[in-house]
């Protein structure tokens, strides 16, 4: 939590944080007229039992101004949440997926706004890059969105289908690939144990 109200007429930029499973605000900030711009770019909040983002106007503050751009919101109670002289914030080019109980309070979500899951490439290991393929790696109109960038890829799905079933004769193992031109070959091992030691099974096919 940042009190900003007597910074002296200054321009403060907040960038590139993220606050993971915090147990109330994510960040929350308070500005008074001192504090003439006030900017919060390429942020990550996810996971926050309040608001992931917080701005609060305080005092006369006909002189300040906020905004809010590319940054995520993900999994807290709100995203964003503003009160006091909302006139003077404005949003845009930000991620809201998955908060409780609302995108943005205080104010509406801009145009450019998305509402998609960022893809992170292990939220519960508090990896917050972005799969190569997110749609937050280059939205349209706005690029980079979040505090981190690209950094893992999906993995493909190789086999859509797998079953054994037993029958008269023995067990019927049934598989499709989503792709059968990516492999040279395929088998079936046994092994007693799951550990191995694991040996090939001459089977009908």
């Amino acid at each position: 939590r940042s009190n900003l109200g007597n910074s002296g007429g200054v321009s403060l930029r907040v960038e590139q944080n993220v606050i993971l499973g915090s147990g109330g605000r994510g960040m929350s900030f308070e500005i008074g007229q001192q504090l003439t711009r006030f900017e919060v770019v390429s942020n990550t909040c996810a996971g926050n039992d309040s608001a992931g983002l917080e701005l609060r106007f305080i005092g006369k503050t006909d002189q300040s101004s906020a905004t809010f751009t590319n940054n995520i919101g993900y999994g807290n109670r709100e995203g964003l949440r503003v009160s006091g002289d909302t006139t003077r914030v404005q949003i845009a080019c930000n991620d809201w997926f998955a908060n409780d109980s609302a995108a943005v309070v205080g104010v509406a979500p801009s145009p450019t706004d998305v509402f998609v899951d960022p893809r992170f490439c292990d939220l519960a290991q508090d990896d917050v890059r972005l799969m190569n393929d997110s749609p937050l790696v280059n939205a349209s109109g706005c690029g980079l969105i979040g505090a981190r960038g690209p950094g893992c890829a999906s993995t493909p799905t190789l086999v859509t289908l797998f079953t054994a079933q037993r029958d008269a004769e023995g067990v019927r193992v049934r598989w499709q690939l989503a792709d059968p031109t990516r492999l040279n070959d395929v088998w079936v091992e046994r092994a007693d144990v799951a550990s191995g030691p694991w040996s090939r099974v001459s089977i009908e096919r």
